[in-house]
This record gives structure tokens, sequence and C-alpha cells, in this order.
């Protein structure tokens, strides 16, 4: 304060708020660089662990990850699309060719009976 250090009590979690940072310090027991131990870790004032630059990194390599596997089930999807619009295309053709032979069919029966369509 003032430019000078003082002391701060810690709170009841025995995290220590530091104003000028915003965050708050505290003991957090766990693995970091392999080695179990209980650490100095920063805070979120909400009460959240801020992760070390190695989580932040690991965490946005997931959420590349899980965007990447993301990306590949759409193009699946839109692959899948494409080929059931195919698939619904051709039969359409199938049924007009029918359609068509069918009329012509009867067309040429109607003659043979004598019926004039002209």
């Amino acid at each position: 304060m003032g430019g000078r250090y003082v002391d701060l009590a810690p709170d009841v979690t025995g995290r220590i708020y530091s104003q000028e940072l915003g965050v708050s310090f505290g003991p957090w027991e766990g693995v970091f660089r392999s080695e179990w131990a209980a650490w100095v870790r920063w805070w979120h004032p909400e009460g959240r662990l801020l992760p070390t630059l190695e989580e932040a990194l690991r965490a946005e390599g997931q959420e590349d990850r899980a965007r990447a596997s993301a990306a590949e089930a759409l193009a699946a999807a839109e692959r899948a699309e494409r080929v059931a619009a195919q698939e619904r295309a051709a039969e359409e053709r199938a049924e007009r060719v029918a359609a068509e032979e069918r009329a012509e069919q009867l067309t040429a029966r109607l003659r043979a009976l004598g019926i004039d369509l002209d």
C-alpha cells in the first residue's frame, strides 16, 4: 500500500487476496511437474484455480482436438447428406424414367386399340 509492502491475513481457505493483482494466492495440493506436493497457486477471486501455463496449453490442445473432432463430424454429416441427396435424385430420375416408359406403353396400347391421341 502506498508503494510499501504490508502484511495481509489469509482468509478461511488459507488464501491471501491481492487487491493490486486482483487474484488470491494460497495452498493447493496436487501434481505439478511430476511431483505431488503442497504448492502455492494463484486463485481467481471467485475461488477457481487459475491454470498454470502447462495446464492452459493442455486445455487449449484439448479444445483444439474437440473442435477438430466436431469439424470432422460435421464434414462426415455433410458428406452423408450429399450422398443421400444424390441417392434421392437417382431414385427420382428412375421413377421419372419408369413413368415415361409406362406412359409410352399406355399410348402404344391406346393406338393399338385405334384410339388417336393427337
